[in-house]
């Protein structure tokens, strides 16, 4: 059973109740700014692994999100605002608390409801492509916050009701630190006047809405808000949260603008831990494509020998390692071990692969039956190391090497001369 790291208890937890084949999983959905930051595709990548490991275990997993399409900058702004022009917070899908680089132009604290709604309209395509380009797969249902501003007002009434938050006397309401109603004079009505809903009731009142009195998980990025959701929980709500993303290119287009495979920056970030704080480097994303072709490679090169049963040894090893809190920096690393066990047969080898690539979600299968291009200078680099081969000049050898591995090449030497495969 998958169990993760529930940050509300502190512990490992099952994503299940007992006896339950069903998850039933909220996802934060991330404020709009300018472009999808890879920060963004972190949490949905982590949603999209829960759904994918859980399935494998015969698990339902129904999913659901919100998209943010209201403003919540500042204490007192609580109309909507034009998404930031940056490129977003360093990590979080959600609604952290504004940085510098986040704060909107004074123009756009005075957006019309309806340039917000498009500029959001915008954004959300984006991060829609930008999620299917990196393999994730969108939730089920989800629901705009502009149209259930009754559902936070729900909540806060019962919250109140309950002692569990109350008025400020102004027109607000809190829940200790939390922020659950702002007054504002052109809001939305409500039993303590017209105002807006605070930035940290949102999540928690929309997944009531649209997953009902009890659900099984939360999922959000790093940053505040993720407190505010386990103190507004029900108990019974596991909270998954993903670690902070510092980044060189915080765009997933520009990345892939490069010629970067974008299931390639899907693989460097399961090589980190979720609840790592992580800097992705243009090395570590040059590292994972390199990786990713050849894997691609091999699993087409052993396409090609007969078929062999799973390898149950490393199977259960990687399926053991994503079950604990998936724990994908193992599973890779063991994965790897396969790749260079020759104990395995290369047709085991190939089954093990596409198994498990259901889960990662790396298209892995991609390259089958394709005749391998050499990247552009390549065939000059093998010539010249074939004549350095010949000329018993070791160091040039060894040169070339290495810079055609830098290129995605690997050379070996036989008997019969060098080969190469990408």
């Amino acid at each position: 059973m998958l169990r993760i790291y529930d940050t509300g208890t502190g512990r490992l937890e099952p994503v299940a109740a007992p006896g339950s084949r069903v998850v039933r999983m909220f996802v934060c959905g991330p404020p709009p700014h300018r472009s999808a930051h890879l920060g963004d595709l972190r949490t949905l990548l982590l949603a999209d692994l829960v759904v994918r490991v859980a399935d494998r275990q015969g698990l339902r997993v129904v999913s659901c999100t919100s998209v943010a399409d209201v403003g919540h900058h500042g204490e007192a702004a609580a109309g909507p605002s034009e998404p930031s022009e940056a490129a977003g917070p360093a990590g979080a899908a959600e609604h952290d608390e504004p940085t510098a680089a986040a704060e909107p132009t004074e123009a756009a604290e005075h957006a019309e409801p309806a340039e917000h709604a498009e500029a959001a309209e915008r954004f959300d395509d984006a991060l829609r492509r930008d999620a299917l380009a990196m393999n994730i797969r969108a939730p089920e249902r989800s629901l705009r916050e502009s149209e259930h501003a009754d559902a936070v007002i729900e909540l806060v009434a019962r919250l109140i009701s309950a002692g569990r938050a109350r008025p400020t006397g102004d027109g607000g309401v809190v829940s200790g630190p939390h922020r659950l109603w702002t007054p504002s004079p052109g809001g939305w009505d409500s039993p303590w006047g017209p105002g807006a809903p605070g930035p940290d009731a949102w999540c928690p009142a929309l997944a009531l809405r649209l997953l009902g009195e009890r659900h099984d998980l939360h999922v959000s990025g790093a940053g505040r808000h993720g407190d505010a959701v386990a103190a507004l929980s029900a108990p019974a709500v596991r909270h998954l949260r993903g670690g902070r993303l510092d980044v060189e290119t915080a765009s997933l287009g520009e990345i892939t603008a490069t010629g970067l495979d974008p299931l390639a920056v899907r693989l460097a970030l399961m090589e980190r831990h979720h609840r790592e704080d992580v800097r992705l480097t243009e090395d570590d994303l040059r590292a994972s494509a390199r990786t990713l072709t050849r894997w691609r490679r091999r699993v087409a090169e052993w396409a090609e020998s007969p078929s062999r049963p799973i390898d149950t040894a490393h199977a259960t090893a990687i399926r053991e390692a994503l079950d604990d809190d998936l724990d994908t920096p193992s599973a890779l690393r063991l994965l790897r071990d396969l790749e260079t066990d020759e104990s395995v047969a290369p047709g085991s080898r190939f089954e093990t692969f596409l198994h498990l690539d259901h889960v990662l979600g790396l298209d892995l299968s991609i390259d089958i039956g394709k005749v391998p291009v050499l990247p552009a200078g390549a065939g000059e680099l093998l010539d010249a190391r074939e004549r350095a081969l010949a000329g018993g000049d070791w160091a040039a050898v060894d040169r070339l090497r290495e810079e055609l591995a830098g290129l995605g090449v690997e050379v070996a030497d036989t008997p019969e001369g060098q080969t190469w495969a990408l």
